[in-house]
This record gives C-alpha cells, sequence and structure tokens, in this order.
C-alpha cells in the first residue's frame, strides 16, 4: 500500500480527511450510487469512517472535535495533541487498505484519485522505468508559530516551485527528522522519532512523506518549537519509487 496517500503533517491531514468523508456520500452527475458504494466500500465501513470524523471535528463549539480543541490556543493541551494523534492513526490504518481497492475499482475515474491522492495509472509510454535524472533545491518560508512553508524546485536559481514531469516525476518525497535541544530525544507526530545531534545522511531521518504538490505545509507542536528541523527532498515516482531522483541538500531550520 502507498503511504504517501493520506498527509500526516496536522493541516494538510485535516483537509485530507474532510475532503475523504465528503467524498464518500457524493454522488456524481449521471450516477445513482454515492462514491463509496460506486468504489464497494460497504455502508458498515463509510459510518466508522463518519464516526471516527465526528471525534476530530464537530463543527459545533459547545461540543468540539480533538482537531477543533487542539488547534484553539485557549484549549489545546498535551492530551488533545496525544487524542490528535489517536485520531489520525486510527483513520490512517483503515483508510489505507480502502484506498488500495479504490485504485484497483474498475469504477474509479480521475477525479476520484486526484480528490484521494491516489496515483493514476500511466500508460507503457510513461517513462517509469527511466531514472529521473533530475535535482531538487529547497526553500522555505516560516508563516508563524509551528508553521513552515516548503517549496520545491527544479533548478537552483528559482522560479515556480514544481514538480519535473518531464524528467518522469509525478510527485516528491521528503524525508524528515527532528533535532531535540540539549540532545534530549523527545516523540513527535510528524516524524515519530526525534534524533540525537546531528543528521549526517538522509538515512538517519525517520520520517518520509510524499506529496503531489511541489510546496507543503508542515505544522509543529508546541513542545517542538526551538528545535532544529532537517529536511531533505526529491523527486518521485509513485508506482516506481526505484528510479526516484538524487537527494537535495540538507535544509536545516528552526521551529518558530
Amino acid at each position: 500500500m502507498s503511504k504517501g496517500r493520506i498527509p500526516q503533517a496536522l493541516n494538510p491531514f485535516n483537509l485530507y480527511f474532510k475532503r475523504f468523508i465528503n467524498w464518500l456520500t457524493t454522488i456524481k452527475t449521471g450516477q445513482t450510487d454515492n462514491n463509496a458504494k460506486r468504489n464497494g466500500i460497504s455502508t458498515a465501513e463509510v459510518s466508522a469512517f463518519q464516526a471516527i470524523y465526528a471525534k476530530w471535528y464537530t463543527g459545533d463549539p459547545t461540543n468540539p472535535g480533538f482537531y477543533e480543541l487542539h488547534t484553539n490556543p485557549a484549549t489545546k493541551t498535551k492530551v488533545t495533541g496525544v487524542k490528535v494523534r489517536s485520531v489520525k492513526k486510527d483513520f490512517s490504518d483503515k483508510a489505507y487498505p480502502v484506498l488500495d481497492r479504490i485504485s484497483g475499482s474498475e469504477n474509479v475515474e480521475d477525479d476520484d484519485l486526484e480528490i484521494l491522492n491516489i496515483a493514476k495509472k500511466r500508460g507503457s509510454h510513461h517513462p517509469h522505468d527511466n531514472p529521473i535524472e533530475a535535482n531538487t533545491f529547497i526553500r522555505h518560508k516560516m508563516l508563524g508559530p509551528g508553521k513552515v512553508k516548503i517549496g520545491c524546485y527544479a533548478n537552483e536559481s528559482g522560479g515556480r516551485p514544481r514538480i519535473d514531469k518531464a524528467a518522469g516525476a509525478d510527485s516528491v518525497q521528503f524525508a524528515i527528522c527532528i533535532i531535540a535541544p540539549n540532545n534530549q530525544n523527545k516523540a513527535n507526530e510528524n516524524s515519530g522519532k526525534v534524533k540525537r545531534e546531528e543528521v549526517s545522511t538522509v538515512d538517519e531521518c525517520p520520517y518520509r512523506e510524499i506529496h503531489t504538490s511541489a510546496t507543503i505545509v508542515l505544522s509543529f507542536e508546541m513542545e517542538y518549537r526551538k528545535c532544529d528541523v532537517h529536511i531533505y527532498a526529491r523527486q518521485y515516482y509513485i508506482a516506481n519509487p526505484e528510479i526516484a531522483g538524487s537527494w537535495s541538500e540538507v535544509l536545516t531550520i528552526t521551529i518558530p
């Protein structure tokens, strides 16, 4: 199963989760069944996903979900952080097998794949067996406390962030590691593990994430402010990871 379909940074995950839930019950023009039924997802599975989402977001200020509590400075605590990570894991564990089924459904359409971040099937003309000979250059912009915007560029001189489709890439893969201050290891919702001291190679970065956009926003918990983050990126082809491009130089930033 492709582990890059569901983004794990907090804000992108929230947007994906909402999009997934809405997609399940949407009935397309000219269809009689909703997307879930059309692609072999049972009513029980839909109900299970909706129950998980009800824990995440309610839209009711008198009974907020864990995401709403955690993104509100007045109610954010370590407990809400634990609850958010628990819901994210619960959804991801249940969604990945379903996404694999959808990717092989005879009724799945291109817009379904795009909404759910599932790679489209390519024809034999696509250079899926040729190594991606493309470099990646990373730039960043601080957006505020705990938020960093990352852009991937195909050339060092700049231009617009982009995936080098001409070289055969359809996405960008990121490798991320958070360095605990004073050499103290901590758990982290984005990386799963914080390394000690300096990261010398990309292989030491414990967290990998794949995006079909050349620009992403990373969100970090309060407890990781002032930690250093090491980020690598490379041009990537989801259907054949073996042909991925070379890793970028490391970008080191301090979480604001």
